[in-house]
């Protein structure tokens, strides 16, 4: 967070941000002095060193969070932004909701366009605007939104080390951490999440700390974890509904921690009653107080989604067939570009692989970039989806830590999906709203890397030793053209 205002003050106060080439400029310097550091220290150690990993995965944090902090700087809140609809406290964009809170003291008095939004993200964005703006000694509609952006890039930035813990808490080693977190640190979606003043960003880290802490819950019952878990759902919920599709996966462990409770020691089910009953005293009245307020006040319904206009809308896709949209990936939409088209795409596993890399928006930098940089992406999609399966089918008899990974996938998948049929428009197939399914990715293939796996299918078997090699100069191409075309864009 420091780290972030001191950044966006900064590059302020000297006038950086005016021009995108010094910011630029900057983000090159701090990649590079971040590179020589971590080779001069990794070239002592060998492999075998306890904290030669650690040098690497914090190396490779450093430059995730330069890639965010730096896309935030030269990107205004006025541009590659959501439903921003101008900066005024009427207007009913994002925007609007933060001067609501900075010029009125006041949650929106309507639930018209966004202000049906929950309202965690926009009370976080609009202190640390408090805190930059009275330091810069300015009050402008556009400088207080602008600046409540540095939330989202915090929030982007601390995915890094959750992601980590999360990969140690699902006992993945070294080289598999290092493979998990350059996934994290270099996925577009998150640069672009960092720089957007919505609250995207924030949902995603609470998503990767509820499942986090609910593995830890799982190791360790106690009140600690209790409550950090429920405070985690309770601030979850309260920047977005759908956080609470994580719950579910915590439902089972909750209630697999009840049964082997009851068999195995009778006299401490009541006790662990007593802690589900907190859990719930806390992280419900926390995270939909906002829900029942603008239910009582506008009849807004749990789970009210803005409608765009139905049939009517130029985003609307409904008219295709489910297959088309849904349990089909259109090889077709890959091969004629990379970027997505949110008016004319209609495959949701197509745009959300092409939206995970660019958003909606195209950019003005030699074409081979985002080829290479797409081409990438799908391998890895691929193995990580193989992963998946592989550990999802191996599921009997391992720890809750083991199949965190997997199921919470296919809950996020399932999630956003059904949001898709529901809401049948381009927009509801942006990746934004999945960044959780990088995160998983990550820890998939940070968890096949790090073992040797024989994977049989008829009478072909194949060694996972020799695909780790590729997965790792794949992940390479990855990051490095990740790194390339987003220091490049305009």
């Amino acid at each position: 967070m420091i780290t972030v205002i001191a950044s966006y003050v900064v590059a302020h106060l000297t006038g950086a941000q005016q021009s995108r080439l010094y910011i630029k400029i900057a983000m090159c310097m701090a990649l590079a002095l971040t590179a020589v550091i971590a080779s001069v220290n990794v070239r002592t150690m060998t492999c075998r060193d306890i904290h030669y990993y650690d040098v690497i995965i914090i190396a490779i944090m450093a430059a995730g969070i330069i890639m965010r902090i730096g896309y935030m700087l030269y990107t205004p809140c006025n541009i590659r932004q959501h439903d921003l609809w101008g900066f005024d406290a009427d207007a009913g964009g994002h925007a609007a909701y933060i001067l609501n809170l900075m010029q009125y003291h006041r949650l929106p008095l309507s639930n018209k366009l966004q202000f049906y939004q929950q309202p965690f993200f926009y009370i976080a964005g609009s202190l640390m605007s408090f805190v930059v703006n009275s330091i810069l000694n300015t009050s402008s509609a556009y400088e207080l939104a602008d600046a409540a952006r540095t939330a989202a890039c915090t929030a982007s930035c601390l995915m890094l080390p959750a992601s980590d813990a999360l990969c140690r808490e699902c006992g993945i080693g070294g080289r598999g951490r290092v493979i998990s977190t350059a996934l994290v640190a270099c996925s577009p979606v998150f640069y672009m999440t960092a720089g957007m003043l919505t609250p995207d960003s924030l949902s995603t880290l609470l998503m990767v700390l509820a499942v986090l802490y609910t593995i830890k819950w799982s190791n360790d019952c106690s009140w600690k974890n209790t409550v950090l878990l429920a405070v985690i759902y309770g601030l979850g919920v309260m920047t977005k509904v759908s956080v609470g599709v994580i719950a579910l996966f915590t439902a089972v462990v909750f209630v697999i921690r009840l049964v082997k409770t009851v068999k195995t020691d009778a006299k401490q089910w009541k006790m662990l009653m007593l802690r589900y009953i907190v859990f719930g005293l806390i992280s419900l009245p926390l995270g939909l107080w906002y829900s029942v307020r603008n239910y009582r006040m506008f009849g807004q319904p749990l789970g009210y989604v803005l409608d765009i206009g139905g049939s009517r809308s130029k985003l609307y896709t409904g008219d295709r067939s489910i297959a088309a949209r849904i349990f089909t990936f259109s090889i077709d939409n890959i091969m004629k570009g990379p970027y997505a088209d949110v008016f004319n795409d209609y495959n949701a596993p197509a745009y959300y692989l092409k939206s995970s890399l660019f958003g909606e928006y195209r950019y003005e930098v030699p074409a081979i970039i985002p080829a290479v940089l797409l081409f990438a992406a799908l391998f890895i999609t691929f193995i990580a989806v193989v992963a998946f399966i592989y550990q999802l089918i191996h599921l009997k008899n391992k720890s809750i830590a083991y199949y965190a990974v997997p199921v919470v996938s296919v809950l996020m998948y399932a999630s956003v999906t059904y949001f898709y049929m529901k809401y049948p428009y381009g927009c509801s197939m942006d990746y934004r709203y999945m960044g959780l399914l990088s995160v998983m990715a990550g820890a998939a293939l940070g968890r096949m890397c790090e073992n040797t796996i024989e994977i049989r299918f008829r009478n072909i078997v194949m060694n996972t030793c020799k695909l780790n090699k590729y997965i790792v100069f794949m992940l390479t191409v990855f990051c490095l053209a990740s790194v390339i075309m987003y220091v490049m864009v305009q």
